[in-house]
């Protein structure tokens, strides 16, 4: 789903999303799409982050025969979460991994020199602290409000690979088109 660039004021929002979607087996489609149901190997959420524009990712690897179920439930998901927003419980679950991760990032020099280099190269004002006080604004309405937004066709894009079956493009957007 196409949304905005690393240095958009949603950024932190969009990586919260992330993990509300597929961080850990509480969340979302882990829990609902992978253990519950059983369709697929591996689901995972990510926030591609570029200067002027990215991505919310969602990818799975499923068998050929679920395609058609997960893709269903998937929109079924999405669209919970464009009409309802996610739970309070999710978002301070999101948010509370998220800050042990920046808490953590302190240990690995590495990562922080790069986080805040690349900060100081693109001409932004680097902190650590600025970048805590972003994740614990994180709202539960913020989340839903950036959720309507993201999660409708003009927003979708469906890359699909592996084994050609005829009809399977109409009928993933056929679902794609009927749920959100």
């Amino acid at each position: 789903f196409l949304c905005e660039g690393e240095w958009s004021e949603d950024a932190t929002c969009y990586e919260v999303l992330t993990r509300i979607l597929a961080d850990g087996f509480c969340s979302r489609l882990s829990s609902k799409i992978r253990d519950e149901l059983g369709l697929v190997y591996e689901i995972d959420s990510a926030a591609n982050l570029f200067s002027d524009a990215g991505s919310i990712d969602v990818t799975a690897s499923v068998a050929v025969a679920n395609i058609e179920e997960v893709i269903h439930e998937l929109m079924v998901q999405l669209s919970e979460l464009a009409q309802e927003g996610p739970s309070e419980e999710e978002v301070e679950r999101a948010v509370g991994r998220s800050l042990i991760d920046l808490e953590l990032l302190t240990c690995c020099p590495e990562m922080v020199g790069f986080r805040l280099g690349w900060e100081t190269i693109c001409g932004r004002r680097a902190s650590l602290m600025r970048d805590h006080q972003n994740l614990r604004a994180v709202s539960q309405d913020k989340l839903a409000a950036i959720c309507r937004r993201l999660f409708k066709p003009s927003k979708l894009a469906l890359v699909m690979l592996g084994p050609q079956q005829e009809g399977l493009e109409k009928m993933a957007l056929k679902i794609i088109r009927k749920m959100l």
